[in-house]
């Protein structure tokens, strides 16, 4: 599980080259963007709290994701999902930070634990807080959403009560 150091390592290192001058716009992405940006975006923070909730966050989720579908699995599928998404978000404004990594960890947590009544408690407060704020801060709302869904999707995919029941009710159906 410490799979999750590579990724908040480089967080606060660039978090910290920020600080001294590094100019943001050169690795988040936004309509002129170069390509790599859908990459290093999720590196860049807007300031200190914003690199902490979003490390504290996904701290977390990896753990919890992680114990049921594995460190691998909890750590590339959100990086693949958060780069996927990038190419269908708002690209009128400009995207940084975490966020798409947390919220499709946030996804898989969600159906992992869907029989536990605090996960729908959890999901909808940090879902409605979200995007009021980000509605009114102008945050890239549609690519927490995309994550979301997907990570969702990916629960489903992995989960393998849900999997293994789908398949068992293909193969009754076509056989």
């Amino acid at each position: 599980m410490k799979e999750k150091y590579i990724f908040i390592v480089p967080c606060i290192i660039v978090f910290l080259m920020q600080s001294i001058g590094l100019d943001k716009q050169y690795i988040g992405f936004s309509l002129s963007s170069s390509f790599y940006s859908h990459f290093t975006f999720m590196l860049v923070h807007r300031n200190l709290y914003h690199l902490f909730m979003n490390m504290l966050v996904y701290y977390q989720l990896y753990n919890v994701v992680g114990k049921k579908v594995g460190s691998d699995a909890a750590f590339v599928i959100p990086f693949f999902i958060s780069f996927v998404a990038s190419f269908m978000c708002e690209y009128s404004l400009p995207t940084i930070g975490a966020s798409g990594l947390v919220y499709t960890l946030m996804g898989m947590f969600f159906i992992l634990y869907r029989l536990e009544t605090k996960t729908y408690i959890f999901n909808a407060v940090i879902l409605s807080i979200s995007g009021t704020v980000g509605y009114f801060t102008h945050v890239n709302v549609k690519l927490h959403l995309i994550c979301f869904v997907f990570g969702i999707l990916s629960g489903v995919v992995l989960n393998e009560n849900i999997f293994g029941r789908l398949l068992k009710w293909f193969k009754r159906s076509v056989c």
